[in-house]
């Protein structure tokens, strides 16, 4: 706060954090998915991904669902918050999501492992969460059509001594 030579970039404050996923990655995904984007369930940590990436997919489609995946009240999942017992990042806003899914920390391993065997992704718990979000979601949303998208943030090789692979 008192010296010029360093910058604070505070993730859970910064609009640079949502700017980017909506200047970039959302971008990126509109490209790969040909335009055609219709469900994104994502993981909620910082709230950038899925601020700046619902904002920049409701302007292409409105009708895009947002859905934010998040640990259970019993256990942690590293990169993720809470937003019931957390204290909430200012630039997220709870108004963007059309539904919440809770994923335990041992569903979010269970996934992650799941990746790293099956597809050779080495993801950390929030990737693997994420993945079982959308799991949940298609399970409780059986006439769902279009696109999926998620976003794995995180790499597994962090958590090599957690043992979980």
């Amino acid at each position: 706060a008192t010296n010029d030579n360093y910058v604070m970039l505070d993730q859970f404050s910064n609009e640079a954090n949502i700017e980017s996923h909506y200047n970039t990655t959302g971008p990126e995904i509109w490209e790969q998915t040909n335009h055609k984007v219709d469900h994104l369930v994502l993981g909620i940590g910082s709230g950038g991904t899925v601020m700046g990436l619902s904002r920049f997919f409701k302007e292409k489609n409105p009708w895009v669902k947002v859905i934010g995946v998040g640990p259970t009240d019993d256990a942690p999942i590293p990169g993720l918050k809470n937003m019931r017992t957390s204290e909430v990042p200012k630039i997220f806003s709870e108004d963007v999501l059309d539904q919440r899914i809770d994923v335990s920390f041992q569903e979010a391993v269970h996934y992650a492992r799941k990746l790293a065997s099956e597809l050779a992704l080495i993801v950390g718990p929030s990737s693997g969460a994420a993945l079982c979000g959308v799991k949940k979601y298609l399970e409780t949303n059986t006439d769902i059509q279009g696109n999926i998208i998620t976003v794995f943030p995180d790499t597994g090789t962090r958590y090599f001594s957690l043992n979980i692979f």
